[in-house]
């Protein structure tokens, strides 16, 4: 049985796989956790269930995992788990400058 979030992971790694504008989005957001599931995806490549439940869509995102790959759009899923764990880099905080 999947589980609903895991449902969502999936579906959320379909959409960015066929938007690559979205993946770019989050990229300069820095969401990781978020692209997890497209890498994974991009890597393990379309699930071939839907060679028989959905053959459109089967199609539809093999042409565009082989895009992604060809377009050297594929992101590790492993470094993307461990920037979702790593902490954010503190910035000090900007001070005004004064005019002496």
């Amino acid at each position: 049985m999947i589980t609903a979030n895991a449902r969502n992971d999936e579906l959320s790694a379909r959409y960015l796989v066929q938007h690559p504008e979205a993946v770019c989005e989050l990229l300069a957001a820095k969401q990781w956790g978020k692209l997890v599931p497209y890498a994974e995806l991009v890597a393990n490549d379309a699930p071939e269930d839907l060679i028989f439940t959905d053959p459109a869509q089967y199609r539809t995102l093999r042409k565009a995992i082989t895009e992604i790959r060809c377009r050297g759009l594929a992101l590790n899923p492993d470094k993307l788990k461990q920037l979702e764990h790593q902490p954010a880099p503190v910035q000090p905080p900007l001070t005004a400058k004064r005019n002496a």
